[in-house]
């Protein structure tokens, strides 16, 4: 009977230990191999190592064991077994051929690698976990590494990776950027982004922070961690759509308080500019209806001709007012026509002429006839009333409103009030 006296010291090592013949039996094994196959004795009667080796692994050994009959050394391979139980097993073996005079064996050596072997599995299942998330997340993710100058300041960084989303957001490409640093990339490099990287790459403080990217043109959210001392990550977002969105909201709800104002501001005038005339209209209608029974003809038609002139100077006041409002709306078309200044003017006087009475104010109107311009009468007229109406305001009691214009060059005429 063989024996292989030279594995006997070994029967409780931690690896298995097992001796074939020529045909695949097991002449001989230790107890480490019994533990990893399980079964009651493999080795007696004598058991066909191939039938612990599973269906998918055969193949793989059938070439192995060529190659190490064939060389008459040594071979290695990694195979999956399964017990007696049918559990699967992954070992490392070790094969080496021995002839002993006319005497043919195999000796293996097993190292049960199950749990590394999944240990293995689940790493990589990890990494092409991390590198898919990588890979498609939405944000865009650099690794960089501090460069300082002999005083330990930041001056620079290098660049040690880029997902695919940095490319897309930045436009740099993984090739064109990893081994660079940034003073390479970028010649105008902000000074925030190189002054919080290092703070982070050199104490390990997180931070974040939004900015725009002089030479990108762009707005970015970004996060910076130290992923190791003296490296650090950069996970960036693009922002721009964002930060116009929020400045198109701010000038949109900047013009809507000065529309709140101007509407604000036009109540008030309607309010102040209106009240006297209407106050004038009711007066006088009230006038007729209390005493028209003891009215002449002549007093009816003198009360109806200030009736007419208080409506229709009440309705140029509507219609200067309406007028206003449209060009604080900015929905007024300027129409400039060829036209004269001295009726315009006269128009205007008309509607402050009552509040000029009851202040006793005097209305010089020195305008000369026969001065022509080019201008938006409508326009024109309501800058004119609301210049009158402030004069008349802010003149004493008993004082002089004058109105005169002079050309002061070919193109340009200067009203005074």
């Amino acid at each position: 009977v063989y024996t292989i006296g030279f594995i006997l010291p070994f029967f409780h090592a931690p690896m298995g230990y097992v001796v074939l013949d020529m045909e695949y039996l097991i002449l001989d094994c230790n107890d480490t191999f019994r533990n990893i196959v399980q079964p009651i004795e493999p080795c007696k009667p004598k058991i066909d190592f191939r039938k612990f080796i599973e269906p998918a692994s055969q193949d793989r050994f059938h070439f192995f064991w060529k190659e190490l009959t064939d060389s008459g050394s040594a071979a290695n391979i990694e195979i999956n077994l399964l017990n007696l139980i049918g559990s699967p097993i992954v070992v490392q073996i070790h094969g080496v051929f021995r002839k002993e005079y006319s005497v043919e064996r195999v000796l293996l050596a097993l190292l049960d690698i199950t749990e590394q072997y999944h240990a293995r599995a689940d790493l990589a299942a990890s990494e092409s976990k991390f590198n898919t998330l990588v890979t498609r997340m939405s944000q865009g993710l650099a690794l960089h590494r501090i460069i300082c100058n002999d005083k330990g300041v930041p001056v620079d960084y290098l660049f040690l990776d880029v997902n695919k989303t940095f490319e897309t957001m930045t436009g740099l490409k993984h090739q064109e950027v990893v081994g660079k640093t940034v003073m390479e990339v970028y010649s105008d490099l902000d000074e925030i982004w190189l002054s919080q990287f290092g703070k982070v790459a050199l104490t390990g403080v997180p931070v974040s922070f939004e900015s725009y990217s002089t030479p990108l043109k762009k707005f970015f959210s970004v996060t910076a961690y130290q992923t190791r001392p003296g490296e650090f990550a950069v996970i960036v977002t693009d922002i721009s759509a964002r930060v116009k969105a929020d400045e198109l909201i701010a000038k949109k709800n900047a013009e809507l308080a000065l529309l709140n104002s101007e509407k604000d501001k036009l109540f008030s005038i309607i309010a102040h500019d209106l009240r006297s005339p209407f106050n004038n209209l009711l007066g006088m209608t009230n006038l007729l209806l209390d005493e028209l029974h003891d009215m002449s003809v002549e007093e009816i038609r003198q009360t109806a001709t200030m009736l007419q002139h208080s409506s229709s100077v009440l309705f140029r006041l509507i219609e200067n007012l309406l007028q206003w409002a449209r060009i604080q709306l900015g929905s007024l078309n300027v129409e400039p026509v060829e036209t004269n200044l001295l009726p315009l003017v006269e128009e205007s006087l008309l509607l402050v002429k009552e509040v000029a009475v009851k202040k006793k104010i005097e209305i010089q109107n020195n305008i000369l006839e026969g001065i022509p311009l080019v201008a938006d009468p409508n326009i024109l007229q309501t800058v004119l009333r609301n210049l009158l109406f402030n004069a008349v305001k802010f003149t004493k009691k008993g004082g002089i409103v004058s109105v005169s214009a002079f050309i002061r060059d070919e193109h340009e005429l200067v009203v005074k009030i």
